[in-house]
């Protein structure tokens, strides 16, 4: 079917720190498909960029089987054909702090995702974070909140987290890669002192004649 990822049995998976770029499908979903019932997942920090499928489906697919005690959380999805996320049903699945530009796994667009796969270090290719990208410093990590905490690197093997905005806070980024250039943001005053200066006139001299 073409999918990178195919499930067909009733299987735990775990996808974190991990790119789909540019795959493309002729028959189903272009990255992630299920196609059992009662599967679990785990998708995290992963960087779902330019898939196609061909068929109209989306990147990450669960199809005519939900997904059950599933997470989907801290994943950019962007620029795929087809859409972002398709599911037969969202009960039992968890969906947290997802960029997706399609507004399927999330209701916020990326910004700043470089469209290159390009060798950025590490063993693989990933899509590196622009400057002033809003998955920046922007995962959740709260565990009350998600099931995955910020893991130890990035998929190069970078370590996270970086403190990416410059604000003394140290937070994941969203999706596979953790940029590690800090982006100062500040602000400048100019204070101008403002004197009076009052002038005094001279002395006037007084001659008396004689």
């Amino acid at each position: 079917n073409g999918s990178v990822l195919t499930n067909d049995n009733l299987a735990t998976i775990s996808v974190i720190n991990s790119t789909f770029s540019e795959n493309e499908s002729f028959f189903d979903a272009s990255a992630i498909l299920n196609l059992t019932e009662e599967a679990t997942y785990d998708i995290a920090y992963n960087t779902f960029y330019a898939n196609n499928s061909n068929s109209g489906n989306a990147a990450l697919r669960s199809k005519n089987m939900p997904m059950v005690d599933s997470v989907v959380e801290n994943n950019i999805f962007a620029a795929n054909v087809g859409g972002d996320c398709e599911f037969v049903s969202t009960i039992g699945t968890n969906f947290v702090n997802n960029l997706s530009n399609g507004g399927t796994c999330g209701s916020t667009a990326a910004t700043g995702v470089s469209a290159t796969l390009a060798n950025n270090g590490g063993p693989t290719k990933t899509h590196k974070l622009l400057t002033m990208s809003n998955a920046i410093d922007n995962a959740v990590n709260d565990l009350t909140l998600v099931r995955n905490a910020c893991p130890g690197t990035d998929q190069r093997q970078v370590a996270r987290p970086f403190d990416g905005n410059g604000d003394g806070i140290f937070k994941c980024d969203i999706g596979a890669y953790e940029s590690n250039k800090k982006v100062y943001q500040s602000a400048v005053s100019l204070s101008v002192k403002s004197e009076t200066v009052t002038d005094t006139p001279a002395p006037t001299r007084l001659e008396a004649k004689r």
